[in-house]
């Protein structure tokens, strides 16, 4: 049901159980994402927190955009340009960010469970935990890893990125591309590539 115009049906009684009634709101997310980067820099004293679900954002810009803490849950990301981008802590759980491009963006402390990432390009990003901070901006010695269980992360290229303490049980790291990739202290449980990792990143230094 992407896409559909439903504008004078009755539906009171049909069963939408499990439906994905996408929407395309691309002006609405534009905006949206502007007031979310207002947000940031007013430290949340204007504008306001992105949060979308099941939205198309196939068509917006997205690079070098200051998303942390945002939540796109169910979101279209197909194809999606996050080069540079902030995005500690964000929250893209159960989205396709399938083709996606994150080169060099921060993704300190982001939640992609049961992302579909099918061969996205993560080179360069930052995937190390994120440390939380109080009202004050003070540090408070806690830190939040990167999460990716469940992930379709088939074809993803890793290359020179840093996943320190990631949590990738349960993910599909089939046909990943990992040169200078930091997994240390990573959780690979489920995913059967442990030992895989291990000896592609140590081909990999000689590169």
């Amino acid at each position: 049901m992407i896409g559909a115009n439903l504008h004078g049906v009755d539906v009171s009684s049909a069963n939408l159980t499990n439906a994905l009634l996408e929407r395309d709101l691309s002006n609405d997310a534009r905006r949206a994402v502007e007031a979310h980067s207002l947000w940031i820099r007013t430290k949340g004293s204007a504008g306001a927190r992105l949060e979308l679900d099941r939205v198309d954002l196939t068509t917006v810009k997205f690079a070098k955009k200051d998303l942390s803490a945002s939540s796109l849950h169910d979101c279209n990301l197909h194809g999606a340009n996050f080069c540079d981008s902030a995005l500690t802590l964000a929250d893209f759980t159960g989205s396709n960010l399938s083709g996606a491009n994150f080169p060099g963006a921060n993704l300190m402390g982001v939640h992609l469970d049961g992302c579909d990432l099918t061969r996205t390009n993560l080179g360069r990003a930052n995937l190390d935990p994120a440390e939380l901070m109080d009202e004050k901006g003070q540090s408070t010695g806690r830190f939040v890893p990167a999460s990716l269980t469940r992930a379709n992360l088939t074809g993803v290229n890793f290359s020179d990125a840093w996943l320190r303490n990631a949590n990738l049980t349960g993910a599909n790291l089939l046909g990943v591309t990992v040169r200078r990739t930091v997994f240390e202290g990573a959780k690979l449980a489920g995913t059967g590539f442990a030992g895989g990792i291990a000896r592609a990143v140590a081909d990999s230094t000689g590169d």
